[in-house]
């Protein structure tokens, strides 16, 4: 109980603990942030304040998360064997039971749109207030969404048969729809022309697609590589192999063309619009999602134990915090960090200190 030994033991425990906390991979380790509460005692996280601001229950496991201004949209997918029975009963007539359920979150009012469709990807457009989904039968389906007094409602536009496989991603431009299947099959269709109708074979089969802010260039992944395609000529101009020792399990390319990949080892990459790799980090687990805060320059890893980390545009880690038990879906949405996960529950975070 001396005085004098605590004066000289705490700058050197505090000198230690902070030098523990630069190794990434002790850092990021769950048991590190529980037992020293890092959120109140390491200087950078001080002024971060992390609150639930409301938690929406959801019936299936919530796939997919899409911010589109002043609405946030989820879509949560039933995958019971039961519905693979039905969807070969619909081709006799049968109806088919809801396998995928799309909620809109828009001013604290929630608005549902139920469909037998598996939904495997989606887009929104602005331009046109029009929701396109891709679905498990490689049908994709065109829905406008309207706010009168506050009231969202859907309106079928129309369903249209461009894959025959499952498809797997959706990117919309002005008018102009591309979506590719399991098979590598670009499609380029158009909202308000139905004859338009353009198929490419990509000489890889992409897993993920993104698009460039100046609309030039589609951005695909593969399990190892991402490639660079010219909307304008119709070819792949760049393939990249991915710096992560492992098969890429998120891609997200921001508006300014930056690539940000993740990898099931929980390895994540950063690469500028040329391609050159800016900063590397990881996380404690598997990469499940990943999502890029365009007006504060901040990127929002998840993984697959449930813990959100916020990297700074200069790849300092700033703040993290446990989510979910397993977190499917991030998105940062005005103010709002809004999550999704296995436990069935769709949660809208208040940072403060950061998205204000």
């Amino acid at each position: 109980y001396l005085a004098s030994y605590f004066t000289t033991i705490i700058p050197n425990l505090e000198k230690f603990l902070n030098l523990i906390l630069e190794i990434p991979s002790i850092f990021t380790a769950e048991e590190i942030f529980t037992f020293f509460d890092v959120g109140l005692h390491v200087p950078k996280f001080k002024s971060i304040k992390v609150s639930l601001e409301s938690k929406h229950d959801t019936r299936y496991v919530v796939q997919h998360l899409l911010g589109c201004g002043e609405f946030i949209i989820s879509v949560e997918v039933d995958f019971a064997a039961l519905h693979r029975l039905e969807q070969y009963l619909q081709l006799i007539g049968y109806s088919g039971s809801v396998m995928s359920r799309i909620k809109v979150f828009c001013n604290s009012r929630v608005t549902e749109y139920l469909t037998v469709h598996i939904i495997t990807c989606l887009a929104y457009s602005k331009n046109h207030n029009t929701l396109i989904l891709g679905c498990e039968s490689g049908n994709i389906k065109l829905l406008r969404v309207s706010n009168v007094t506050g009231s969202l409602t859907f309106e079928e536009i129309r369903e249209s048969t461009a894959h025959y496989k499952p498809v797997r991603g959706i990117i919309v431009e002005e008018d102009r729809i591309f979506s590719f299947d399991e098979e590598g099959r670009l499609i380029i269709i158009s909202i308000e022309d139905q004859n338009l109708f353009i198929e490419i074979t990509l000489s890889y089969l992409p897993k993920k697609m993104s698009i460039s802010e100046d609309i030039n260039y589609l951005y695909f992944c593969t399990e190892n590589q991402f490639h660079i395609f010219d909307v304008n000529s119709y070819q792949s101009i760049k393939s990249v192999d991915v710096d992560i020792d492992s098969l890429i399990s998120t891609f997200v390319v921001t508006q300014k063309g930056f690539v940000i990949v993740g990898g099931f080892n929980g390895k994540v990459v950063v690469y500028s619009n040329l391609c050159e790799i800016l900063h590397k980090f990881c996380v404690a687990g598997t990469v499940s999602c990943a999502s890029y805060d365009e007006k504060d320059l901040l990127i929002f890893i998840a993984d697959q134990n449930g813990v959100v980390t916020i990297w700074n545009n200069s790849g300092d880690a700033i703040f993290r915090w446990k989510t979910h038990d397993s977190t499917t879906c991030v998105v940062s949405y005005q103010s709002l960090c809004v999550t999704a996960g296995i436990d069935l529950s769709v949660r809208f975070w208040k940072l403060s200190g950061i998205l204000e």
